[in-house]
């Protein structure tokens, strides 16, 4: 641990008479950021920016969150032509293929290939990450990582009992229907990098 006045690394610098450097921490994708603090009137830096955590972070309170680790959750884009593949879930919203991460998932990948054949009988080669965001469920804040997927099309699209429907539907009509705002961004850039040049 960094922060005992044992570590190697800690004792060195101070032999050395080297200055402590300020420790920085990439903030990604911060529109979609909880607070360090409950504050709903707070502004935050724009995403990709670099922040220096000895400075306070804006509050009108100082209540902290109680709990900061949160779960993860890989997503996966799978379409063909203008369409993509969504479930319905139990919500009644539609969202993405995908599920947690499990102790056994060697990789983010991995963990999506299993999802893909748990839900939809499907074999997915998985691509580049096309998009992060935070997921307020129900007061509980999941980390959504979105991944760009590729499949033969299957004669039919079934499903598990982990939800209530499938659909192949277009980004134009998903505007229109029950889809989280994250889920929405994440298709928008995979068909974005799949039509580019």
């Amino acid at each position: 641990d960094a922060t005992e006045s044992s570590s190697p690394v800690i004792a060195a610098s101070k032999s050395a008479k080297i200055p402590t450097p300020t420790i920085m921490t990439a903030r990604c994708d911060t529109e979609a950021r909880p607070p360090t603090f409950r504050s709903p009137g707070s502004i935050y830096a724009a995403r990709s920016t670099l922040l220096d955590v000895s400075e306070p972070v804006p509050s009108n309170d100082a209540t902290p969150w109680i709990d900061d680790r949160w779960p993860v959750s890989i997503k996966g884009v799978l379409g063909w032509g203008e369409s993509v593949v969504v479930l319905r879930n139990r919500r009644g919203e539609w969202e993405l293929p995908g599920g947690r991460l499990d102790a056994t998932d060697a990789t983010p990948q991995a963990a999506l290939r299993r999802e893909f054949a748990e839900e939809l009988g499907i074999v997915v080669e998985v691509g580049a990450l096309v998009d992060s965001w935070i997921y307020d469920v129900g007061g509980k804040r999941v980390l959504i990582l979105t991944y760009s997927c590729q499949a033969p099309r299957p004669a039919e699209l079934v499903w598990s009992d982990e939800h209530e429907d499938v659909a192949e539907l277009t980004l134009a009509t998903l505007r229109n229907e029950p889809l989280p705002e994250g889920y929405l961004h994440a298709i928008e850039r995979h068909l974005e990098s799949s039509t580019a040049p």
